[in-house]
């Protein structure tokens, strides 16, 4: 994954405020298969990849110390849960 900072609070406060996003596009494929609709006998192939997707995170930080840090953040990652879709018999 690709990740940027894109806001940094830079002062003498020990508080820090962090916004990162990225992008990531997976790698091999972890399970590739067919699903079959019960009774009507419609396939569907699938990839299941990991990390396809758009990460989005907030944070903040304290500074308790010189070398410690306490971090706590939020994530949202908007991804497709098949990976790239390959299929035109799944329909969007």
């Amino acid at each position: 994954m690709a990740a940027a900072s894109c806001l940094a609070h830079a002062d003498d406060s020990p508080w820090r405020v962090y916004v990162a996003g990225g992008i990531s596009t997976g790698g091999e494929a972890l399970l590739s298969g067919t699903i079959v609709g019960h009774g009507t006998n419609k396939t569907v192939p699938f990839d299941i990849r990991p990390g396809t997707g758009i990460p989005l995170r907030l944070g903040a930080q304290y500074r308790t110390s010189n070398p410690f840090a306490l971090r706590a953040s939020v994530e949202r990652t908007v991804s497709d849960p098949m990976g790239y879709i390959r299929s035109a018999a799944s329909p969007r």
